[in-house]
């Protein structure tokens, strides 16, 4: 039996956050979202939602709609 070392290697990283953000314009199959913190991103959106969404964005795709939430900062 081999051991396969790079696939162990990509076990042990982890997968890829889910983010909230704000579907701010869509292009057609790609779309540009806002996050809470301000910060923006070009993403692709297989799903086709409607600007002004709250979405999910996992690897530069939206997986689908999120709940509107609101934002709230907590400093520690």
């Amino acid at each position: 039996m081999t051991i396969n070392l790079f696939r162990r290697l990509q076990n042990l990283q982890p997968e890829a956050p889910v983010l909230y953000a704000t579907l701010v314009v869509r292009l057609g199959a790609t779309a540009r979202v806002e996050f809470p913190g301000g910060g923006t991103s070009i993403v692709n959106n297989p799903l086709e939602i409607e600007a002004g969404t709250p979405v999910f964005v996992r690897d530069g795709v939206v997986t689908g709609p999120a709940p509107d939430l609101v934002y709230t900062r907590i400093d520690v």
